[in-house]
């Protein structure tokens, strides 16, 4: 379980085992580590932040200075494509050498230890848990809340609601596996689960589907 809300229902049933495994500390990280880099990949590809403007963030101004002490004539369209591959080595290498030194500090040689630990034990460095914070501290300023994000995720929030009230409407159209479950489980929590395993683009197929029988989904 490697959830950031600790007052989530389902998270209350584990609040008192100790810290997470080795292996959910681990994905939490890598979540993070590729979110990260993922997002100011895809908001530079489509045009919401500069490089400009990351100019201005030292953790990828640092990299673009590595990249561009390995590859000198490197050409302008080779430029950020290098950069992000080089902010994610470096961020897996001091996850990997870090992590190698708490667990060698820490004592760590069985599960109980994992548990018992005072602290998370995989985790970046203190000088990229800085760097990270910053780029994520722009992140949140200039690509989340950025007016073309927050009218997708409106309109997404509108959709999801939309499919929600007609399931819970009409159950037929469900999937017959879905309709046989919640048969046992309930429908409010079967229409809940079938929602949240949908990809965004199942979900605008389901929606023309329920809402625009005539397309051809």
């Amino acid at each position: 379980m490697h959830s950031k809300r600790s007052d989530a229902p389902e998270v209350k049933g584990f609040l008192d085992v100790g810290q997470p495994l080795l292996e959910a500390q681990v994905v939490d990280a890598c979540d993070s580590l590729a979110y990260d880099c993922h997002d100011v990949d895809d908001a530079l590809s489509v045009g919401l932040i500069t490089q400009t403007q990351l100019a201005l963030v030292p953790f990828w101004n640092q990299a673009v200075e590595r990249v561009r002490a390995d590859h000198q004539a490197i050409r302008p369209e080779q430029l950020q494509p290098t950069v992000i591959r080089k902010l994610i080595d470096w961020q897996v290498i001091d996850l990997l050498e870090t992590t190698r030194q708490n667990l060698t500090t820490q004592r760590i040689g069985s599960v109980a230890d994992v548990r018992g630990c005072q602290r998370l034990l995989v985790t970046p460095s203190a000088e990229v848990k800085t760097l990270k914070a910053g780029l994520e501290a722009f992140l949140h300023e200039n690509v989340y809340r950025h007016h073309r994000v927050m009218h997708m995720a409106y309109k997404g929030q509108r959709l999801v609601r939309q499919m929600f009230a007609e399931f819970r409407a009409h159950p037929q159209s469900l999937p017959p596996r879905y309709r046989d479950r919640a048969d046992k489980v309930g429908l409010h929590q079967t229409v809940c689960d079938y929602l949240a395993g949908m990809t965004d683009r199942y979900a605008q197929d389901e929606s023309l589907r329920l809402f625009q029988p005539a397309s051809f989904v």
